[in-house]
């Protein structure tokens, strides 16, 4: 293969790529959500054995009925998110996205965001991010036609490690890093989301706020049907609302004030 053919391939597979992430999900955007926080594939952690799924499971997207998930293999939790925020810090100052690092700073960089993990610990969370398949359908508009794209891939689909040193190199996915990460075209900053630890509820609501036009205003009886499943009584929900999603993003400062009526309520950011 002479290397004007292999100089083609790649520039049609770099076109490819960019109109897939331009696909516009919203008015005048071409960016997309940050499904860490839209999404619900990083469960609470839990104590046993992780489940294992060797068919495609599906994964509940927050309001975006445009976009379809699904995984395979084996059950990703929140520690293993903050995990995956840890590599792209590695990474993020390197164009070829290769999170490269010793066992020891990754542990320590875990221990500051409130998690105290150990290297089997890490040597199993390689394996997981390295080993589990995502599959992403994405519906929307591109090039003023109705599109229907499907992306698959690990979120670390490259691994090498030198083990008598405890060094690790892992590449991350382009595309879901920018699913499930930070860049120019993801709503959710890396600061903001590991401020909020492993709150889920504030991180979808922060996420839904980044896309809209600040303020966003409601009512209680809205907010209980939109964001209030599980909650059977609307007072109970406003309560839980106010100190679990509301009080957490003031304090990091994501959201700037918060007006509250009897009947309604309005965000500023």
């Amino acid at each position: 293969m002479t290397d004007r053919i292999i100089k083609i391939q790649q520039l049609q597979q770099k076109d490819r790529m960019d109109r897939f992430v331009q696909l516009k999900l919203y008015e005048q955007q071409s960016v997309m959500p940050n499904l860490a926080a839209k999404s619900m594939l990083f469960k609470p952690t839990a104590k046993g054995r992780r489940p294992h799924f060797p068919e495609w499971e599906a994964v509940p997207v927050v309001n975006l009925p445009e976009i379809e998930m699904h995984f395979r293999y084996t059950q990703l939790d929140q520690n293993d998110l903050t995990g995956w925020l840890v590599l792209i810090q590695f990474a993020k100052h390197r164009e070829d996205l290769v999170a490269a690092f010793n066992g020891k700073e990754f542990l320590r960089r875990m221990r500051r965001q409130g998690n105290s993990r150990d290297y089997a610990w890490l040597n199993s969370f390689v394996d997981r991010i390295n080993g589990t398949q995502l599959r992403i359908g994405v519906t929307g508009k591109a090039e003023g036609k109705d599109r229907r794209y499907i992306y698959q891939e690990a979120l670390a689909p490259r691994f090498m490690a030198e083990t008598t040193q405890n060094l690790y190199a892992l590449e991350l996915s382009k595309v879901l890093w920018a699913f499930f990460g930070v860049d120019s075209w993801s709503f959710v900053d890396l600061n903001a989301r590991l401020a909020l630890g492993q709150n889920q509820m504030a991180m979808a609501f922060q996420a839904f706020l980044m896309a809209n036009q600040s303020p966003y205003w409601a009512t209680w009886e809205g907010m209980h049907a939109l964001w209030g499943a599980g909650y059977a009584e609307e007072r109970l929900f406003r309560r839980k609302f106010q100190m679990r999603v509301l009080k957490p993003l003031l304090e990091q400062g994501i959201v700037k004030s918060v007006i509250e009526k009897s009947s309604s309520i309005g965000v500023y950011w």
